[in-house]
């Protein structure tokens, strides 16, 4: 039973993410509120990243960290 809230647990934020990531590419939800959404997609990939991803080898976890802190650097700093 626990293998299984495990893996729904998983499988609804895989749809959350994905969702919002084809989302971001230009609908109506992002271009309304465009800085909001994109704070919750941030910070729901954060949370993924940092507390559900137990299992994630390190060079995933390192690659996944350095994506996430270069997209905040561009997003911040707007190069």
């Amino acid at each position: 039973m626990v293998l299984m809230l495990g893996s729904i647990k998983n499988k609804i934020l895989d749809n959350t993410i994905v969702l919002l990531l084809i989302l971001s590419t230009g609908g109506l939800l992002f271009v309304f509120n465009r800085n909001f959404v994109s704070i919750i997609f941030f910070v729901l990939l954060f949370f993924t990243i940092f507390f559900l991803g137990k299992k994630l080898k390190k060079s995933l976890f390192y690659s996944s960290l350095f994506t996430i802190f270069s997209c905040f650097f561009f997003r911040c700093y707007k190069l």
